[in-house]
């Protein structure tokens, strides 16, 4: 059963990265304005919120199975739509919905991977999670790539489509309607429909603390390394591969026998380190100019966020009762799309230099590292 939620996370990232390179040539392609394809990829994220705030509620309401399967027949059938686009802002309006929906799968499938984990097991079954979403964030791309330049961009969406739909066939013949693990005993928490009882979880805020800082560097690695890559006349290509040297990074710490150390050390210990680390290779980013340090650069980068994916997860599946990780989760993913939003948009606002905006990036992390160390260590009690 866990193999087959790990195939359901994979498809649920597997759409989104299949269409990051893809989005802004079709706009162009459709004759939008620059603002109108800047719109059409940001839009998605904005949405994705929403979905993932949905989601959570939901799946404490009717269970994570239905949301799946809710997530991926919905999503499954927007992607048809793509094909028959034929302005800007109709493509916007299509993000916009696919958004929503696509944000129902995360929260869901992270929901039934945290019933499936073993006690003693959960660190590991995190990093092999992220292992998961760090290779659909390598093949994404390469797919969307080749299908794209043989058969049309097209192909791209009605492929995606027909696996999400197999995918919702499959969690509703293969997946039992109650996941539970033997033996668990639930925490008791404060009975509520709400979200906001949430925030009185102090080990939780600090995950969701981590969460904001890891995703709000990515979105200013996303926005500036493309930049300075052409600006230091690397090649197109490079940009692309300096930002997968850190999921190969990534993923080989969740897979190697490195991933025990989640089942061995305090996760909030090891997202604070993640954190540190990822402050380190912005800095780093923002000193070097040659290829070579910059891959080494991101390659520390990905050992920071291999330090504090699992670490995250693994608070939320140890602090939470079963009950109320669905809005566990669903805030959660709602913080990484926020993260990626709110730190490629606040570089642009503030109009930063390349080097300073990776000097910026590495401040935040530092002072959020150090909220949450005061957090954990500032006082005697803590959840």
């Amino acid at each position: 059963m866990k193999y087959l939620i790990y195939l359901f996370v994979i498809v649920a990232f597997f759409d989104m990265f299949t269409q990051l390179p893809i989005i802004t040539p079709m706009a162009q392609s459709l004759g939008a304005a620059p603002f109108v394809m800047g719109l059409a990829v940001g839009v998605y994220s904005v949405s994705n919120m929403l979905g993932n705030v949905l989601a959570g509620r939901s799946i404490d309401r009717i269970g994570a199975k239905k949301v799946l399967i809710l997530g991926l027949g919905l999503t499954s059938l927007i992607l048809l739509f793509y094909t028959l686009v034929q302005t800007g802002y109709q493509l916007v309006m299509l993000r916009f919905v696919h958004g929503v929906t696509a944000g129902l799968l995360a929260p869901s499938a992270f929901t039934l991977m945290a019933q499936t984990t073993k006690a003693g097991r959960q660190g590991r079954d995190m990093a092999q999670s992220g292992a998961v979403v760090g290779t659909a964030a390598i093949l994404g791309p390469a797919f969307s790539g080749i299908v794209g330049a043989k058969f049309g961009l097209s192909w791209i969406f009605l492929s995606v489509s027909f696996l999400m739909m197999a995918c919702a066939l499959l969690a509703g013949f293969l997946v039992p309607k109650e996941l539970h693990r033997p033996g668990e005993v639930e925490k008791k928490e404060e009975a509520t429909g709400g979200l906001f009882f949430l925030f009185k979880i102090r080990s939780l805020v600090n995950a969701y603390i981590g969460c904001f800082s890891v995703t709000f560097t990515l979105g200013i690695v996303t926005y500036v390394l493309p930049l300075k890559v052409q600006l230091l006349s690397l090649g197109s290509a490079a940009a692309g591969t300096m930002i997968s040297t850190f999921g190969i990074v990534a993923i080989a710490v969740f897979l190697l026998p490195t991933n025990r150390i989640f089942d061995r050390y305090d996760p909030q210990n090891l997202m604070l380190i993640g954190m540190i680390i990822i402050s380190l290779s912005m800095a780093v980013l923002a000193s070097v100019a040659e290829a070579g340090l910059i891959y080494g650069a991101m390659g520390i980068f990905g050992l920071g966020f291999a330090f504090m994916f699992p670490s995250m997860n693994k608070i939320i599946v140890q602090t939470v009762a079963e009950e109320h990780r669905g809005k566990a989760f669903g805030v959660f993913y709602a913080l990484f799309s926020l993260g990626v939003i709110g730190g490629s948009m606040g570089v642009g606002t503030l109009d930063l230099a390349l080097d300073a905006a990776y000097l910026f990036g590495a401040g935040v992390v530092l002072v959020l590292a150090i909220l949450v160390g005061r957090r954990k260590y500032g006082t005697r009690k803590s959840k």
